[in-house]
């Protein structure tokens, strides 16, 4: 599993709460788009857990070059901003799931739990 998340506290919060649900693969973390590809090219994550927002750039872009590079794990994306138009453009562009981080984690750690697509 990779977590890519800017905010320190909640990228540490993030993959300690999907550890203690029983994930144990959870294997890497970044805090922006350069480093989320190159953890992503390097760890094959089966989830990755993506931020919408990024410093150099956004979520949208790191899952836009994953899926263009082939890479098939399960995407997950959290954000603040979850707005109609954001869901329909990154499902559009690959996402398996899109949450709310003001009441979706629950919803997230079910999904991170599940191991096939």
């Amino acid at each position: 599993m990779l977590v890519v998340e800017d905010a320190p506290e909640v990228r540490r919060r993030l993959v300690e709460l999907l550890g203690t649900e029983g994930e144990a693969d959870v294997v890497g973390h970044a805090s922006d788009v350069p480093s989320a590809l190159a953890a992503a090219r390097l760890l094959r994550p089966s989830l990755v857990v993506l931020d919408a927002r990024l410093p150099g750039g956004s979520g949208l872009d790191v899952l836009r070059t994953l899926r263009a590079e082939g890479a098939t794990a399960r995407v997950a994306v959290l954000t603040q901003h979850a707005t109609a138009q954001a869901r329909h453009a990154y499902l559009s562009a690959g996402a398996d799931h899109f949450f709310d981080k003001a009441s979706d984690i629950p919803l997230l750690l079910a999904v991170a739990a599940m191991r096939s697509r």
